[in-house]
């Protein structure tokens, strides 16, 4: 309890196994704030969940959700996972994210495919100077209004890029796409 009359809470639950084969993280860390005894808290609340994480050699595999809560039970949720995992002489890259809760007009949700080369995540060509193979899909909404879908393919010395973007329904131009 503060002088003020404040109330302060921390609430830490976490495990932490980072020298076994799977170096697990996991973990839920809360602060909260009332007012005064028997408020209504404002919550911030942090869950992580890792596994196969490897800092040295910069793979995860893992999920992050902040969350914020006012005293009137409005939310903030941001949601993120990802993923950075060899598969073979290649990687897989992963991920998504979103904005959502009561606070947010216009949720956004994103999530990203890649598969890419040990050869290209080092910035490297290959042996006759052209770009390593690779390949990604990318998707970015934001509400119903505004969409954003890209895939694109390297092989050699070939770049295939899509790109479309859908707008709100009271513009004059709607969608604008671009093949390259």
């Amino acid at each position: 309890v503060l002088p003020s009359g404040r109330i302060v809470t921390a609430k830490v639950d976490r495990v932490f196994h980072l020298v076994s084969e799977e170096n697990k993280i996991e973990g839920t860390w809360e602060l909260a704030d009332y007012a005064s005894r028997g408020a209504q808290p404002r919550k911030l609340t942090l869950n992580l969940a890792g596994k196969n994480t490897n800092p040295e050699k910069v793979h995860f595999d893992g999920q992050v959700d902040l969350t914020y809560m006012t005293p009137n039970k409005e939310d903030l949720i941001l949601h993120f996972v990802g993923k950075k995992v060899p598969q073979g002489e290649k990687w897989t890259i992963a991920g998504q994210g979103s904005v959502t809760g009561s606070m947010v007009k216009h949720p956004i949700h994103s999530k990203l495919n890649a598969e890419v080369t040990e050869q290209l995540l080092k910035g490297r060509m290959t042996d006759d100077g052209k770009f390593p193979s690779a390949h990604y899909d990318f998707e970015l909404k934001a509400g119903d209004e505004i969409e954003v879908a890209s895939n694109g393919k390297i092989n050699q010395d070939q770049l295939n890029n899509d790109i479309e973007i859908k707008l709100p329904s009271d513009l004059a131009i709607k969608s604008v796409k671009w093949n390259m």
